[in-house]
């Protein structure tokens, strides 16, 4: 059965019905389809609208989520530091956002990573970080001989103690009998 509601809904939104989610429920109503002159966006950002719409839209932070396998959060952040693509229709920093899947390809690929450079040392500074991981090996060395002993120690405490409560137990028992 769902999958018929969705073959439905699929068929309704090619023939240029909308859907909409107010009351959390899909209705749909007919429309006109997205143009270049029909999408609500101020003149100067409709020049960055494409004069043929895509065939597909990603219509809220969840579905672009969805698409690029990465948490919404995530996608928000990269909104602000990263200038990811997406698009809000009212122009609000709040409202909501579409993204087009070709534009968010485009940006995944030539979007720059982090690379690992190597660096070069200068012989002085390689000598005394060598010299800072020899003293640190011998230090840590050093540091795990006392806590072997102290581990030693500690058990030989225990076995005493041992040893004296079950020899105190005896003698206690022995009184009590006697």
């Amino acid at each position: 059965m769902r999958e018929n509601y969705n073959t439905e809904v699929k068929q309704a939104i090619s023939q240029g019905w909308s859907r909409v989610l107010p009351t959390g429920r899909m209705q749909l109503w007919p429309c006109k389809p997205l143009t270049r002159s029909t999408v609500g966006a101020p003149s100067e950002l409709k020049k960055d609208i494409p004069d043929q719409m895509p065939e597909r839209v990603l219509n809220s932070w969840k579905e672009i989520a969805h698409y690029v396998g990465r948490g919404v959060r995530t996608l928000q952040r990269w909104e602000l530091d990263l200038s990811f693509p997406v698009r809000r229709p009212r122009s609000h920093q709040r409202s909501a956002v579409i993204a087009f899947p070709a534009e968010v390809d485009a940006w995944l690929k030539d979007t720059q990573t982090r690379q690992t450079t190597k660096i070069q040392l200068s012989p002085e500074l390689y000598q005394r970080f060598s010299r800072n991981a020899k003293l640190l090996a011998t230090k840590t060395q050093a540091f795990e001989n006392r806590r072997e002993s102290l581990q030693k120690q500690l058990n030989n405490t225990i076995a005493l103690s041992t040893k004296l409560r079950a020899k105190r137990a005896s003698k206690r028992s022995s009184l009590h009998y006697s």
